[in-house]
C-alpha cells in the first residue's frame, strides 16, 4: 500500500498557503532567504497532510499556481494505515479534490484539473509497504531482532537499529528499507497516529501479527525509474517495487533458536 507522498500540485490560489516563515539573515541584519512552514491540514480523523505554497509558482497576477504537499493521503481519509491502495494517482486526485473543496482562495481553473487527471504532479517522496502475517507480536520483533545480525541490503551493508525498528540505507538520497512490528506501532502511537482504531480490538490483533517492511523511494530514485509523475505508474508498480527490492537483501546461516528464546534475549 501506499504510505507517504510527498510532491507538488498545480493548485491556482490567492492567498499563501503556510504557518509562518523560516528567516535567515546575513551578518549586515537583512534577509538572506527565507522559506515557508508548512501547515497541517487536517481531514475528518484530525489526522493531516502538510502543505505550502510554492513562492516561486507566482503568477503575472499575484496569484500562486503551486502547492506542496507531503503527508499520509490513507490516513486522512481512513484515520489508519493498517490497509489501503496501491493506487497512488488515484490517491492523488482525492486528495487534490478535496483541498479544492476545503481551502478558502482556490481558483478553479481547467488547467490544474486536466493536470491532476493526467498525472502531472511531480512527486519528491513514495513511501510504500507490504504486511507480512507472522504468528504473533512476539514472533515480529524476533524476526526483526535476528534479521538486525544476519541480513545484509546491497549496497548498504547491515541494518540500523532505532528502538524496534530495523533501518536499510536510512540516509540514502535514493531509497531506504525499514522493517517493523505494525502492532508495536499501533500500541505506541494510536491516539496520535491511528485515531480511528482507538477502542477496536480486532484491528489490533490483525496488526500483532503483521510485520511491515517499507521503501522510502526519494526524488532520484522515482526519476530514475521514470515514476516521478504519478500518470507513469500505470497498473500496480508498488507490487513489481515489493518483488524486486527486498531481492537486494542476503541473509546469512539461518539462527535457530526459538521465538521465545530470542525475544528474551537482551
Amino acid at each position: 500500500m501506499i504510505d507517504w507522498i510527498s510532491g507538488t500540485f498545480p493548485f491556482k490560489h490567492k492567498n499563501t498557503i503556510h504557518d509562518g516563515a523560516q528567516v535567515v539573515l546575513d551578518a549586515a541584519g537583512d534577509v538572506k532567504f527565507q522559506r515557508l512552514v508548512a501547515r497541517e491540514f487536517v481531514g475528518s480523523y484530525e489526522v493531516g497532510i502538510r502543505i505550502c505554497t510554492d513562492l516561486l509558482s507566482e503568477d503575472d497576477q499575484g496569484n500562486y499556481t503551486k502547492l506542496r504537499f507531503d503527508g499520509n493521503p490513507t490516513k486522512l481519509f481512513q484515520g489508519h494505515n493498517l490497509w489501503g491502495t496501491n493506487d497512488v494517482h488515484g490517491l492523488l486526485v482525492e486528495t487534490h479534490s478535496l483541498l479544492r473543496a476545503s481551502i478558502d482562495g482556490y481558483i478553479r481553473n481547467d488547467l490544474d484539473l486536466s493536470l491532476v487527471d493526467q498525472g502531472a504532479i511531480p512527486l519528491r517522496r513514495v513511501d510504500i509497504n507490504e504486511s507480512f502475517e507472522l504468528g504473533s507480536l512476539a514472533d515480529c520483533l524476533t524476526w526483526i531482532r535476528a534479521a538486525e545480525h544476519s541480513t545484509r541490503l546491497k549496497h548498504r551493508g547491515r541494518g540500523q537499529m532505532t528502538g524496534s525498528t530495523l533501518y536499510f540505507g536510512k540516509k540514502s538520497t535514493r531509497w531506504s528499507t525499514k522493517i517493523y512490528a505494525k502492532g508495536q506501532e499501533i500500541k505506541d502511537h494510536s491516539k496520535a497516529k491511528q485515531p480511528a482504531l482507538v477502542g477496536l480490538v480486532e484491528p489490533q490483533k490483525w496488526a500483532n501479527r503483521s510485520l511491515r517492511v517499507e521503501h522510502v523511494i526519494r526524488g532520484l530514485e522515482l526519476k530514475r525509474r521514470g515514476l516521478d509523475l504519478p500518470g507513469n505508474w500505470g497498473d500496480n508498480p508498488a507490487s513489481a517495487l515489493h518483488q524486486e527490492l527486498p531481492q537486494k537483501r542476503a541473509f546469512s546461516e539461518a539462527i535457530t533458536f526459538s521465538p521465545a528464546v530470542l525475544y528474551e534475549l537482551p
